[in-house]
């Protein structure tokens, strides 16, 4: 999946994936949650 490949190459994981929880222009779609997280959050000033 292109989204999937882009998001990686951005620092993203895929945490999570619902399937068919929208509906656009007739036509299901799925929703990805996706994470990246900070390499400095919890580290002292």
């Amino acid at each position: 999946m292109l989204t999937n490949a882009l998001a990686a190459a951005h620092g993203f994981w895929l945490v999570g994936r619902r399937e068919r929880i929208a509906q656009l222009a007739g036509v299901w779609r799925d929703t990805l949650l996706l994470e990246r997280r900070s390499p400095t959050v919890g580290q002292s000033a």
